[in-house]
């Protein structure tokens, strides 16, 4: 499947050569530049999935794809708020994989690893924004 011979090595090539998997021109156009609102958001997304990782890993070992689903759903609803396409990709293909039953722990292995990069990207800028 093309799509997903994509979403794999463009995922591997952000988890494997510390690429930014933020794009601050996607939040820009998906909020209409308000610098607050990206703010907001990109602090939100830390509160919420800060434990995602660990959570989707511990459902993993359960086979509990139902849990995987509902939190990687919520995950891909505001992936391209806070600028990353990648983590949205990853997120959409993980979604449709588990609603058809298809098979797909090894890109829910790596969207974990995904997400905690995103978290460190995101924590980063806003650091950035203290003066």
């Amino acid at each position: 499947m093309a799509i997903m011979s994509k979403i794999y090595l463009q995922v591997k090539d952000v988890l494997d050569n510390n690429i930014d998997p933020i794009d601050d021109k996607i939040s820009e156009e998906y909020l209409a530049g308000d610098e607050d609102t990206i703010s907001v958001v990109r602090e939100t997304y830390i509160s919420e999935f800060e434990k995602a990782s660990s959570l989707i890993k511990d459902f993993l070992k359960q086979k509990d794809y139902q849990k995987i689903l509902d939190l990687v759903h919520r995950i891909k609803g505001v992936s391209l708020y806070i600028g990353s396409k990648i983590l949205y990709d990853i997120s959409s293909y993980i979604c449709d994989c588990i609603r058809k039953s298809i098979p797909c722990d090894l890109e829910i292995e790596m969207i974990t690893s995904l997400n905690d990069i995103v978290l460190q990207k995101l924590e980063e800028r806003i650091s950035w924004k203290v003066y």
